[in-house]
């Protein structure tokens, strides 16, 4: 995988566990991969410096954040957990569904998690929720190139790619009645939706947060009906402050060091994987 940066093309490798950018336009590029087992990672254009996360924060992302002063000592950023078949952090949940979603989360949550992951990560104050200007850039979607949907074609939606409402009597992709209420899915578990970058669940499995009070991108509780699941489809407003069917993930900036390779996931672990020679 390759992407255009402003200045050259760039190629990103990893050979033993190290990150290496590579000028493709060189002719030394070639012999040298030969000689390695190299796999692609995603370096972030040059003209953004903004790493957007692979997926939503999930339960137990979360959960981290709860368990830190800056979490757990503000209870506008606890979750609901009235909800035993759709709030993810209900006690009934928590542990079966640490790799979906968080949902049921305010704004205020989700912006105060981004800003302590990016502290984390030697950022400072540099995290935020990610917008929709941040999901047309990792998609690829403009004015006058107007694919409808992140990933490559035209293929409208569906349950192979998104985890979404297909019909008034089947709700999340879920079995008929009486399971029908739907719920989310792990994040990452409709790998034919990704991203020309690798990021997953753009559509459905949550909403997410894109602005206050203002989400973006469709749920398990929503259907094509909907016209959520279109790039360039406006932010809705939300219709409370924690919805359950409403997540979020992060933008943060980089530093030079640090790469995003959302191309080079374990999408069952939700982590990259190092490649070994």
């Amino acid at each position: 995988y390759s992407i255009e940066c402003k200045t050259k093309r760039v190629e990103v490798i990893k050979s033993n566990y190290q990150t290496v950018v590579i000028d493709t336009s060189s002719s030394k590029w070639k012999s040298i991969i030969q000689k390695h087992v190299w796999a692609p990672e995603l370096i972030e254009t040059a003209n953004s410096g903004t790493h957007v996360d692979c997926h939503e924060v999930t339960v137990e992302d979360y959960d981290k954040f709860l368990s830190a002063p800056e979490g757990g000592a503000n209870p506008q950023f606890a979750p609901r957990t009235d909800s035993p078949s759709s709030h993810n952090f209900h006690p009934k949940n928590r542990q079966a569904r640490l790799h979906h979603p968080a949902n049921a989360v305010s704004f205020a949550g989700a912006e105060a998690y981004c800003k302590w992951h990016a502290r984390v990560h030697g950022n400072a104050e540099k995290g935020r929720v990610a917008n929709i200007a941040d999901f047309h850039e990792i998609t690829g979607y403009s004015k006058g190139n107007e694919s409808p949907y992140p990933w490559t074609g035209t293929e409208a939606p569906n349950c192979a790619r998104v985890v979404m409402k297909i019909d008034p009597d089947r709700d999340g992709c879920s079995p008929p009645p009486p399971h029908n209420q739907g719920s989310t899915k792990a994040v990452c578990s409709r790998t034919d939706g990704n991203a020309r970058f690798g990021h997953c669940d753009i559509f459905g499995n949550v909403a997410e947060w894109v602005a206050p009070g203002k989400i973006f991108g469709g749920s398990f509780r929503h259907s094509l009906k909907s016209n959520q699941f279109y790039l360039g489809a406006e932010a809705v407003n939300a219709p409370n402050p924690k919805p359950d069917f409403v997540g979020f993930r992060c933008a943060w900036k980089l530093n030079d060091n640090q790469r995003c390779n959302c191309l080079d996931i374990n999408h069952t672990t939700h982590n990259s994987s190092p490649v070994r020679d």
